[in-house]
């Protein structure tokens, strides 16, 4: 991430970004760097994980929240962003 504040250019990681907006005041930029970089791939990730585990053991068990679950990552992933 660059930030740009009063002419000067920073590059940060997340976490060091995260940590100049708190210090600058900013909560909730924080907020929507946090949801968009750590929360959501993660989120995303652990919604694959399952989906590929629940077919890989070839299960039966609750198909229809399965696909609500996978046409969810799919519209996230095809989402404006």
């Amino acid at each position: 991430m660059t930030l740009t504040a009063f002419g000067k250019t920073q590059s940060d990681t997340i976490l060091s970004g995260a940590i100049f907006l708190i210090n600058q005041g900013m909560w909730p930029l924080v907020l929507v760097v946090f949801v968009a970089s750590v929360l959501a791939p993660l989120t995303k990730l652990g919604i694959l994980t399952y989906l590929l585990t629940s077919i890989r053991g070839h299960s039966s068990r609750c198909p229809r929240d399965r696909t609500h679950l996978y046409r969810i990552t799919e519209l996230w992933a095809a989402g404006p962003w």
